[in-house]
């Protein structure tokens, strides 16, 4: 039988350590009542790796290893809505659910898109892709390599349509398609003191902008690899007077 010596390091932390270094453990036991069965629910470690079981059988094992954390048995809840396998797969009533492969906030340096200058606005105060005087009628594309096994992807991220746009398109094309569209008109009316006296002005010069627009696409998707190319049609428009930008570029995978 295994002796557990209980350690109270300080208020905030508990150690339990085995006398033969293999099983340490945290038993909670759920008496039999009525029709239910006596459940005995175990929190440890064990030969290298953190153990959930329920009656002696694993729920849920994993290890870390290098700074990274591997599940090495799934689990699923009491009515089985809830399930992550071996592969890393998340699941909900069946149906699996998005996992998050990469963000890119443009906080700090990022390598591998086309251009890699940013901006801050004055009521933008975190880093985003392109901005006023920057982008204009150019492309900036990044692929990303590198993707696990996976059936669809979903991408997210967020547009500006900075200062004077009058109705053309921004666009995002994914491995050469296009998937998204969208037009911004910085002001509608006929008199354009309206526009400047109601709209909100967050970047660049004084025509009111449309910031942070967000956008989430779902595409089939098997291939390893991804191109995201974002453009726009503001044609020979100076980028110090139409412009735009992307923040939080998000690729999930499923």
């Amino acid at each position: 039988m295994l002796i557990f010596l209980l350690q109270i390091i300080s208020a905030t932390y508990l150690s339990i350590i085995s006398e033969d270094s293999k099983l340490a453990s945290i038993q909670i036991i759920q008496p039999k009542s009525g029709n239910t069965k006596r459940l005995v629910y175990r929190l440890g470690t064990e030969d290298d790796q953190c153990i959930i079981s329920v009656n002696g059988e694993p729920l849920f094992t994993y290890k870390i290893k290098d700074h990274e954390f591997e599940i090495l048995t799934g689990f699923s809840t009491s009515d089985g809505v809830k399930i992550v396998d071996p592969e890393n797969k998340f699941y909900f009533r069946d149906l699996q659910q998005p996992m998050l492969f990469v963000l890119d906030d443009f906080e700090i340096p990022l390598d591998g898109w086309s251009d890699t200058r940013v901006s801050q606005c004055q009521t933008i105060q975190n880093y985003f892709l392109g901005g006023p005087c920057y982008f204009s009628n150019n492309t900036v594309s990044k692929t990303f390599v590198g993707l696990p096994s996976h059936e669809y992807i979903t991408i997210s991220f967020n547009f500006h349509f900075i200062d004077q746009w009058q109705g053309e398109i921004g666009q995002l094309k994914v491995d050469k398609l296009i998937v998204w569209q969208d037009t911004y008109n910085w002001c509608d009316k006929v008199m354009p003191w309206l526009c400047y006296k109601q709209g909100i002005n967050s970047c660049g010069g004084e025509a009111p902008d449309q910031i942070g627009q967000a956008i989430r696409i779902t595409l089939y998707h098997i291939n390893s690899f991804v191109n995201l190319e974002f453009s726009t049609t503001l044609g020979k428009k100076d980028a110090c007077q139409a412009s735009w930008g992307i923040d939080n570029v998000a690729i999930y995978v499923y």
